[in-house]
């Protein structure tokens, strides 16, 4: 059975894993004659391949980092002139995407990526390969390290069989749904708890379905609560004249049971034509 638009087969899933941890392998040998062509060869694999490109987009679009401000903050705190260090978050998941996005900086055109790491690196002798060293301790191992625990996460997660189908929503490595809702509303007016009603009686149904099985789950009820006002979110954007399929597919990957509740999310999106 071949997997359909919105959803992946277990197989698929563990053979874009097993190509990750190939880029990765290679990466962390790389020195300062194969350090960008390695890492430029990881980001494009991220960023093209069916699973892993689903990650990527959220490593990218964190609510909650930044990559510019946080340089721009480094440079501040005198990083530059080996007045202090670098100054990672101290929350796993955005010290993962910063860091995957300074990663990602190898692909702008004219980066000059690697004559830029004296800017954030003091180290003995001032040597390219030093200066390569210093980035691969202080970023890429954690990096692909933090990475590789969410992937194992998730494969702990997949079914045995490798032609079951499953859907996208399981490959969500953040759940950040408070952040999620704060930062559409930020944008939007039409984020708010759900008052308006969704005219679709599909749709209608499919929420209803969500929020039975946040009922059923076995989350804390504080989870349980952000899960149905991320539910109440869906609900409003899907009133409105013209939802966004990105604020309705961003706010459903972000509830907590998003892995179980797969095939309901697929039965929105195709709704709502994402």
């Amino acid at each position: 059975m071949s997997a359909s638009l919105n959803q992946l087969t277990s197989g698929e899933i563990r053979r874009s894993f097993r190509e990750f941890r190939d880029h990765s392998s290679d990466l962390l040998g790389a020195d300062m004659n194969t350090l960008e062509s390695r890492m430029r060869a990881f980001i494009d694999f991220c960023r093209t391949d069916k699973v892993l490109g689903e990650i990527h987009e959220q490593l990218m679009n964190h609510p909650a980092v930044d990559w510019t401000a946080w340089v721009d903050a480094q440079i501040k705190r005198g990083v530059s002139r080996g007045a202090a260090g670098l100054d990672f978050p101290s929350d796993s998941g955005q010290r993962i995407a910063l860091m995957y996005q300074w990663a990602s900086r190898v692909v702008v055109p004219d980066s000059n990526f690697i004559g830029m790491l004296p800017h954030f690196f003091v180290v003995r002798g001032n040597s390219v390969d030093a200066h390569i060293r210093a980035f691969r301790d202080a970023v890429l191992q954690p990096l692909l390290r933090g990475l590789q625990y969410k992937l194992e996460e998730i494969e702990e997660k997949l079914p045995s069989v490798n032609t079951e189908q499953v859907g996208f929503g399981v490959i969500q490595i953040f759940n950040h749904g408070g952040q999620v809702v704060q930062q559409i509303a930020s944008g939007s007016s039409n984020i708010q708890t759900a008052t308006i009603q969704v005219q679709n009686p599909e749709l209608q149904t499919l929420l209803s379905e969500l929020r039975v099985l946040a009922d059923k789950s076995n989350l804390e009820p504080k989870q349980v609560s952000a899960a149905k006002e991320l539910i109440d979110a869906v609900e409003s954007e899907l009133a409105t004249a013209k939802p966004k399929t990105s604020v309705v597919g961003s706010l459903l990957n972000a509830l907590p049971f998003a892995a179980a509740a797969a095939n309901l999310i697929a039965g929105i999106m195709k709704i709502v034509g994402g």
